[in-house]
């Protein structure tokens, strides 16, 4: 096994700025700048994000009505 290929952590695009790294966006991190190798099946799909959107809502619905 080659452990130069193994990932150690995670981060964002302003504080991770070498190394050995891929991105997961559905751009590729083309937005932020990143150029670098990119794995686009592992970034959230529009079906998942919409449905955390909603739910984020009434969250925030029932925080707004508690106070």
């Amino acid at each position: 096994m080659d452990v130069s290929k193994i990932i150690l952590g995670t981060g964002s695009y302003s504080t991770v700025l070498s190394g050995n790294t891929v991105s997961i966006t559905g751009d590729g991190g083309n937005a932020w700048g990143y150029y670098g190798p990119a794995y686009k099946k592992l970034s959230p799909r529009l079906v998942t994000d919409t449905s955390y959107a909603k739910k984020y809502e009434e969250l925030l619905k029932l925080k707004k009505d508690a106070l």
